[in-house]
């Protein structure tokens, strides 16, 4: 018995990841499995999406859509630089002409001095996660650029998960993972593709 392997970042599929090492795979999705099962002979289990250990109960959401003014985005550094500098300008104009009344961004203080100026930053602390979303009514989810490199197309949708857990309506890049939770969810119209943020 050799154990199992978790694989959520198909960019390090590396030689070390092989056959004579494990006997399985865990995998956050199908999305996963398939592309894992054309790499390697063995049991490969997706796990079911589940909210983030770090997110509180947070009970029903009290929102309106149509009043929905507070936007947010969480998560490390690195996700924040590989996808959402391309959405900075949209998301001033949309604060400067009073679409959104505020943007947030929660993440490590590393992040902070990158940030345009009208743009709320929030340190993250896990004591606090929770009552950090609660203060908002949307989430920005975004798994752009989508570049049709793999670890894009099969990202998970737990942040998803965790914004819907907190009363927050997730506005997602429109990638396979996000695409089936969202329409599970009667929130088919969330999702965007590459070319929408030119015209929110």
């Amino acid at each position: 018995m050799k154990g199992p392997a978790f694989i959520a970042n198909a960019y390090y599929l590396e030689d070390s990841v092989s056959q004579s090492r494990y006997d399985a795979f865990i995998c956050p999705s199908e999305m996963h499995k398939k592309v894992l099962g054309y790499a390697f002979d063995l049991p490969i289990y997706p796990l079911i999406e589940a909210i983030d250990p770090l997110i509180r109960a947070a009970g029903p959401p009290v929102l309106d859509p149509i009043k929905a003014r507070r936007l947010v985005w969480f998560g490390y550094p690195e996700s924040y630089r590989r996808s959402m500098p391309i959405f900075e300008t949209t998301i001033q104009e949309a604060l400067r002409l009073g679409y959104i009344d505020s943007f947030s961004v929660i993440s490590l203080e590393s992040l902070q001095k990158e940030l345009p100026s009208t743009f709320r930053f929030l340190p993250f602390t896990t004591s606090q996660l929770t009552a950090q979303l609660k203060e908002h009514d949307l989430a920005l989810l975004s798994h752009v650029p989508l570049d049709l490199s793999i670890n894009s197309l099969i990202k998970s949708p737990n942040k998803a998960v965790s914004s819907i857990a907190c009363g927050l309506i997730p506005i997602c890049s429109d990638t396979p993972n996000y695409r089936e939770l969202m329409d599970q969810l009667s929130l088919q119209q969330f999702p965007f593709s590459s070319q929408d943020h030119h015209r929110s």
